[in-house]
């Protein structure tokens, strides 16, 4: 059998060799899964974002106190970032996805 993707062939019946096996990375999503199905999965994430959205706020007020537009726009876009991860992580919790 043969497929052709973005202008290259390639021989699918040809043995190749692959980093990651498929059990490999069935393993990996069903950890993945494990974690973010747990409460303590997302209530670690959920803090992570909460001192990302903190730090933001601190990146910004000095981007304003000294004059540096770049710190500003980035310490805004790790609030925003660190916000809306958070309540993305504590409403999934909440919808009964446990």
């Amino acid at each position: 059998m043969r497929r052709t993707i973005a202008a290259r062939t390639l021989d699918l019946d040809q043995e190749r060799p692959r980093l990651l096996t498929d059990d490999v990375v069935t393993t990996l999503i069903i950890a993945l899964e494990d974690i973010m199905t747990s409460s303590d999965g997302r209530m670690l994430f959920s803090a992570i974002a909460v001192f990302v959205a903190l730090g933001g706020i601190g990146v910004s007020i000095r981007g304003l106190l000294f004059d540096e537009p770049s710190f500003f726009r980035y310490g805004i876009a790790g609030v925003v970032g660190g916000v809306a991860c958070f309540v993305w992580l504590l409403n999934s919790a909440r919808d009964g996805n446990s």
